[in-house]
């Protein structure tokens, strides 16, 4: 009994996060750690130790422990459903997580790591492009993409803009930019805590999915695959093509009309056409070699700001009129032959 109690507290723990903003440091606090300090291994431990704790109580012989698993299983999918119901990009639903709160130095760790130390090195520039293209998602920053590293003086001259950018739509001093960039690594746990949630799902799902097949189980009034039809992640779709020409792809054919992303209250016409690529389980090809697509906002501000794109531009569009009109030929001389 005391297991489960103990994992029924672990998916409250996940779905009610005890979150708190600590104005003496400017920071965020989960769970008591600092969000400046937390990497996705702190999930990853959490979510194997939840898993390790479904394993125990997963006794086939015990009719009780089997009842108590196909209750938990819906209530954890329920709970998953309503997750992916939240948007944590927005400011907004991320202030609604915090309690805050007025301690005094002395009475509570400094934190090792200020929220704004963020930089760029070669080893971590996907996680760098993350954290700044996060930042001008929940500050709406419709304008941050179509800046160039290039032309700002490189990677840190780009992350520079964007506070500016920042500072300037808020009306506030420099003084803030660690309460700020809380809200960013906030931001970041959450959907890591979301993800793990996703995990301990799959895993329970697999787990009654089995039970089912032993007894014949009637179904479900819910089920992971009636869940999945609001997570955006669940397909899989890979090009041949590399990432620079999957993002001129989707700006060809959205320029031309034969694709259409509501781009409502958007100012860019690209915004929630990025925010879709990014969002869809897509991969492409470069020396051949498979990689999801992500933080596709950079190749955009690439040939956005830049007329040396164009030629890799009519490349892309001289090689879809080949495949088409190879196609279209293929498709008439099939048509000839049926009337024969």
């Amino acid at each position: 009994m005391k297991n489960i109690f103990e994992i029924n507290a672990e998916i409250e723990k996940i779905t009610n996060p005890v979150i708190e903003y600590h104005h003496h440091y400017q920071n965020i606090m989960f769970f008591g750690d600092w969000v400046s300090e937390i990497d996705y291994t702190y999930f990853i431990k959490w979510q194997e130790t939840i898993k390790k704790k479904i394993n125990d109580i997963a006794d086939l012989d015990s009719p009780s422990k089997v009842k108590f698993l196909k209750v938990f299983h819906q209530d954890v999918l329920q709970k998953y459903n309503e997750q992916l119901k939240l948007n944590f990009n927005e400011l907004d639903t991320l202030k609604a997580k915090l309690k805050q709160k007025y301690v005094s130095e002395g009475f509570i760790r400094k934190p090792k790591k200020k929220s704004k130390e963020v930089y760029y090195s070669p080893d971590s520039h996907d996680d760098f492009d993350y954290i700044l293209t996060k930042m001008s998602e929940i500050f709406e920053l419709e304008k941050f993409d179509i800046y160039n590293d290039d032309e700002c003086g490189g990677p840190e001259g780009l992350k520079d803009i964007l506070q500016d950018e920042v500072l300037s739509k808020l009306k506030v001093e420099d003084d803030q930019l660690e309460s700020l960039y809380s809200y960013v690594h906030l931001s970041v746990c959450l959907e890591l805590t979301r993800d793990m949630l996703k995990n301990i799902t799959q895993h329970l799902d697999s787990i009654v999915n089995y039970i089912k097949k032993l007894e014949n189980f009637e179904e479900d009034k819910l089920t992971l695959d009636e869940v999945y039809d609001n997570d955006p992640n669940n397909l899989k779709l890979e090009f041949k093509i590399n990432k620079l020409d999957v993002a001129l792809f989707y700006r060809v054919f959205h320029d031309v009309g034969i694709i259409e992303v509501d781009n409502k209250n958007q100012k860019n016409p690209y915004t929630n056409l990025k925010k879709y690529i990014d969002s869809s389980n897509m991969y492409y090809m470069e020396n051949k070699k498979v990689d999801k697509v992500k933080n596709i906002n950079k190749e955009f501000s690439k040939f956005l700001n830049d007329n040396k794109y164009e030629k890799h531009e009519i490349n892309l569009i001289e090689l879809l009129i080949s495949k088409l009109k190879s196609k279209k030929e293929e498709i008439e001389a099939n048509s000839e032959e049926g009337l024969l």
